[in-house]
């Protein structure tokens, strides 16, 4: 996924995420190209305006690098002039920003084959009232850099970042990633950061709790974040939802 915009980038990371899909980021065409060079990822959604090469000329060049990969372009832009443009440089789908999550997901789906199965999901733990054993006592081994990002993730609530670390803890204690992406999951930031011993003795009170209600989990991920870093203790509720899982067409079960 390719855009400049950083909150665009975590919402949709955030998205695909939970859909089961594996992502990578990228700020710029020239990161893009670089990314997909290392990657070979099996599709693309980029925005169109970005400081540097934008999209069109990201598309391009991969094209006249012989790349069949399917590309997504999302902007806010959607004339028909535009539309004609990022089919002739070599885009296979156009969304208008903002777009349904449904319509990314169904767009994608189609691209890649795959079918994406509805499961309902489970609802939040609840964080429980006794300590909880540090995780780093489960992790001996890790590499105290991965442990640092976990605290700094988990202080903004970004939990597409989390569940990358978490699958580089796995390399070291599967059941330390395990437990990780269930506090992660269920939204518990203040228990994970205690877990892992990165409560700050000096940090200063919240500015206020705020309870966050809406039935789609990608939401409640944005919200979490930005209250988090402003200072508010944010509580997430969710009502119900249903979550989306990529399912191969050509595959045998």
């Amino acid at each position: 996924m390719v855009d400049d915009v950083s909150t665009n980038r975590e919402l949709l990371a955030e998205t695909l995420t939970r859909a089961g899909f594996e992502i990578r980021a990228a700020s710029s065409g020239e990161e893009a190209l670089d990314a997909h060079e290392a990657w070979q990822p099996d599709l693309i959604v980029t925005d169109l305006h970005m400081p540097g090469m934008g999209g069109l000329d990201a598309i391009r060049v991969l094209r006249q690098r012989g790349s069949s990969t399917p590309v997504v372009v999302a902007t806010a832009s959607t004339d028909e002039t535009t539309r004609e443009t990022v089919r002739s440089v070599g885009a296979q789908r156009l969304l208008r920003k903002p777009h349904r999550e449904r319509e990314l997901l169904d767009t994608i789906a189609e691209l890649l084959n795959v079918e994406l199965i509805e499961v309902e999901a489970v609802a939040p733990a609840a964080v429980p009232a006794t300590p909880v054993a540090p995780v780093v006592s489960l992790t001996q081994g890790i590499p105290a850099a991965v442990i640092t990002e976990l605290v700094e993730a988990a202080r903004k609530a970004r939990a597409a970042r989390i569940l990358e670390l978490a699958a580089e803890v796995e390399r070291h204690s599967p059941g330390a990633a395990e437990r990780i992406r269930q506090l992660a999951d269920s939204f518990s930031y203040s228990a994970l950061l205690e877990a892992l011993g990165g409560n700050d003795p000096m940090a200063t009170e919240p500015r206020g709790s705020v309870l966050i209600v809406d039935d789609t989990v990608e939401n409640l991920r944005l919200l979490v974040g930005i209250l988090g870093d402003r200072g508010y203790e944010p509580r997430p509720s969710r009502m119900g939802p249903k979550q989306s899982a990529p399912r191969n067409k050509n595959r045998q079960t």
